[in-house]
Parts: structure tokens; C-alpha cells; sequence
């Protein structure tokens, strides 16, 4: 079927240029790229991955940190990068 397309300038020169460089016409460069574009479009999405938490198996002897416990690390971390930025 015969048809008429308003392409940019630029988008068909490089059209062209890829053509002439697979050994191909422009109208056969064309039709495989709307045939592939149509055929992702129907293809079905990947499925989503489902990130669970925790996303670590934790070891036999691992115990939950208190607030506290996170609180006090946290105030060692600060001293300790203070001081290496001082």
C-alpha cells in the first residue's frame, strides 16, 4: 500500500544513511522498524518484581536493635566522621 509520511528532514537522512549501509531500500528499513515497534507494543510487560523486606536473611544468632541501640550508633557515627573531617 502506498502512503505519505511527514518525517523531519533529519529523522529521514539518517534514515536513509542506515539503509543504504544495511544494504536495504528506505520503504524496507521502514516497514521492519514499524513491524518491531508494533510487535513490543503488543507484547506483554515484563512482570513487576516484588521487593520483600527484609530483603536480607538475617543470621541464626541476629536480634532485633533497640531504638536505643540505633540512636547510639548513629550519635558514634556522627563523632566518628567529625573527627575525620577535622
Amino acid at each position: 500500500m502506498r502512503t505519505t509520511l511527514d518525517l523531519p528532514d533529519d529523522l529521514v537522512q539518517s534514515a536513509k544513511i542506515a539503509a543504504v549501509r544495511r544494504g536495504m531500500t528506505l520503504r524496507t528499513l521502514v516497514a521492519r522498524a514499524v513491524a518491531r515497534d508494533l510487535a513490543e507494543a503488543d507484547a506483554p510487560a515484563p512482570p513487576v518484581r516484588r521487593v520483600t523486606f527484609p530483603i536480607f536473611r538475617p543470621s541464626v544468632d541476629a536480634r532485633p536493635l533497640t531504638a536505643e541501640e540505633v540512636r547510639a550508633d548513629e550519635v558514634e557515627e556522627d563523632r566518628r566522621l567529625g573527627a575525620l573531617i577535622a
